[in-house]
Parts: structure tokens; C-alpha cells; sequence
């Protein structure tokens, strides 16, 4: 039999906002995944000028021991100086992704995160910490619930099924009846009062409902503000990078 598909919690569920704050982390980590996807592409750039350097001192050494007309050397010393100029190029862009993007970057990651010793961070831990306090008192309505409403239905159970005990003795008019009967009774007696808790219970959470949604609405607004600017910077600095990181002459 295959497993069961994981169901996620709606937000306001107790512990539904970990979806929220996990997505903390996962913003810290594309900001290092960003960081080293232009840091890598940065590296190709200067690794592609070094090779044309090289290609361009190489080839100058070689034709300088070939004789040949000066208008045929001419052209052929064009092609290797575009080397040296492409390499520029390349380099230009490099500098402009290290100040223009890659220094961004750091900057931003250090001043909305601080990493954990052992991975994630604070932050994640901080907006934890507030959402559970703003659930602290629906969280613990919510554990009475739970307990009551399994008693009840619990309790509900028993009495269908005493109450067929009853009716198979009353068929047969056997002697124990009495005695099913006051233990029917007794049942009844017990669902009732756990009918009791558990609406009492109900009653509780509509009470305080309105203001539980509250508390979680605020804390869901900062932590929104914090995304919000996540997700404004990561769009500047793509565009950024697509638009400065061409090797084309200026």
C-alpha cells in the first residue's frame, strides 16, 4: 500500500505557520545560491580572459619569427590584438557583477540575516517564536478539543453499544436486564457530561476566534514586510545581473 500524501496545515491550524517561516531559510538560501551562480560565472569570465592572454602573447611570439608583407602581418596581428581587447571586455563585466551584484548581495544577506552555528537562521527561529506566542492560547483550546471531542464520540460509541446489549436481553427477557439497563444509564450519563465539555469547549474557541485570527494576521503583516523585500532585491539584482554582466563594449 503506498503512503499516505502528506497533508500540509491550513495556517491557521496549530503549527500551520511553518510553512510561512521555513521560507526564512529558504530565502537565505538563494541569496547564496544567487551569490555563487555569479560568482561562478564571474570565474568563467576571468578564467576566458587568462585563456585569451594567453592565446594572444602565444600567437604574437609565433608570427613575429614568420616573414611575410605588412599588410598581410597587419591583419593577421588585428585578430590577435581582438583578443586581448575581447578579454578587457570580459574582465569589465566581471568588475561590474563584483560591485554591482555580488557586493549587493553580501550586504543585504548580512544586514536581514544571521546565520546559526549549525545551520539556518536566527530569523527563522525569531518569527517561530512570535507566531507561536500569537497561538499560544488557540493551541491549548485546540488540545481540549481534540481530548473532548474523542471522549465524546468515545462515549457516544459506548452507549450504541450498551443500548444493543439492552435490546438482545429485553428479547429474551433474561435476567441481567436490571443490570444493563443501570449500566445504560450510567452511559448515558457519561456522554452527556463529555457532550457538555466538549461544546463548552466549542463555545471557548468562538469566543476568542476573532482575536486568535488577529494576532496571527499581525504577525503574518511582519513577517510579509520582510519577505516583501526579499522579493523586491532578488528581482533588482536579476535584472541587474542580465543587464551588466554582457560582454559588450561600453
Amino acid at each position: 500500500m503506498a503512503p499516505k500524501p502528506k497533508v500540509e496545515k491550513k495556517f491557521y491550524e496549530v503549527g500551520g505557520y511553518s510553512g510561512v517561516t521555513a521560507q526564512a531559510d529558504n530565502g537565505f538560501k538563494l541569496m547564496n545560491s544567487l551569490f555563487k551562480m555569479m560568482d561562478m560565472r564571474n570565474q568563467i569570465d576571468e578564467k576566458y580572459a587568462k585563456e585569451l592572454e594567453a592565446f594572444s602573447l602565444t600567437q604574437r611570439k609565433a608570427f613575429e619569427k614568420i616573414y611575410e608583407n605588412s599588410h598581410t602581418k597587419n591583419a593577421i596581428n588585428e585578430m590577435i590584438l581582438e583578443a586581448n581587447c575581447t578579454a578587457q571586455i570580459h574582465r569589465e563585466a566581471r568588475k561590474r557583477v563584483n560591485e554591482q551584484c555580488l557586493e549587493k548581495i553580501k550586504s543585504f544577506r548580512a544586514e536581514n540575516w544571521n546565520k546559526k552555528f549549525f545551520g539556518g537562521t536566527v530569523q527563522k527561529d525569531q518569527y517561530e517564536k512570535a507566531f507561536k506566542t500569537a497561538q499560544q492560547s488557540w493551541a491549548t483550546l485546540d488540545k481540549e478539543y481534540k481530548s473532548n471531542k474523542s471522549s465524546y464520540d468515545k462515549s457516544c460509541q459506548a452507549v450504541i453499544s450498551q443500548k444493543q446489549a439492552v435490546d438482545n436481553l429485553q428479547m429474551t427477557n433474561d435476567p441481567k436486564l436490571p443490570k444493563a439497563q443501570e449500566a445504560m444509564t450510567g452511559k448515558e450519563n457519561a456522554r452527556n457530561n463529555c457532550r457538555t465539555k466538549y461544546e463548552e469547549t466549542i463555545r471557548k474557541m468562538e469566543e476568542v476566534k476573532e482575536s486568535y485570527i488577529g494576532a496571527m494576521n499581525a504577525e503574518f503583516t511582519t513577517y510579509s514586510e520582510f519577505e516583501h523585500k526579499r522579493l523586491d532585491f532578488t528581482r533588482e539584482i536579476l535584472q541587474s545581473f542580465r543587464d551588466i554582466s554582457q560582454a559588450t563594449q561600453s
